[in-house]
């Protein structure tokens, strides 16, 4: 998981891991030091590349070759990439990343993201000729589920192991994601 989400980072603070060296640092240093850079997780086959500390100018960054070049190395490391961007429609980045990316999994957060910012973000991204695999909504809370709608519950059951499931079965892919 790549944080590329420049201007509000927060994959270091959810796995409270510092964010002094990342994604940042390999992008703005002459030799990219992935194996410094990256960090594992506490779920299995789950490692972690922060954002590493702010710039001003996360587009530029996001642009460039160095970029590139670092996605095409992860892909060569990893089975599956997934980079968490910065909102869209709000910021380009999510559609810079997407224009580097072999697929898209949107992300809206429940009672948060207006239907609107989703259409938008959707019509955007689709732009890129990658498919766009699915959608995740987060930070639903269980206790607005209704049980009596055939497969809530499992769902709700799934909802703290996301991360935990289904990760390494695509081969070298990127997923551009965006969130709220």
């Amino acid at each position: 998981v790549v944080d590329a989400d420049l201007r509000t980072p927060a994959l270091h603070d959810h796995l409270a891991v510092g964010n002094a060296i990342g994604l940042t640092t390999l992008l703005r240093t002459a030799e990219m030091d992935i194996d410094g850079a990256v960090r594992e997780t506490d779920t299995e086959n789950v490692s972690a590349l922060t954002a590493g500390l702010p710039v001003p100018n996360p587009s530029e960054l996001l642009t460039s070759a160095r970029m590139q070049s670092l996605l095409d190395e992860l892909r060569s490391r990893y089975d599956v990439v997934m980079v968490d961007t910065a909102p869209a429609p709000e910021y380009g980045d999510a559609s810079v990343i997407a224009s580097k990316a072999d697929a898209i999994l949107l992300v809206a957060r429940a009672n948060r993201t207006r239907a609107g910012e989703l259409t938008a973000a959707f019509q955007e991204l689709s732009t890129y000729e990658r498919p766009i695999v699915g959608a995740i909504l987060t930070d639903v809370r269980r206790s607005r589920l209704r049980p009596r709608r055939r497969g809530v519950e499992e769902f709700a059951e799934a909802d703290s192991n996301a991360y935990g499931t289904g990760i390494g079965s695509a081969s070298s892919e990127v997923a551009a994601t965006t969130s709220d």
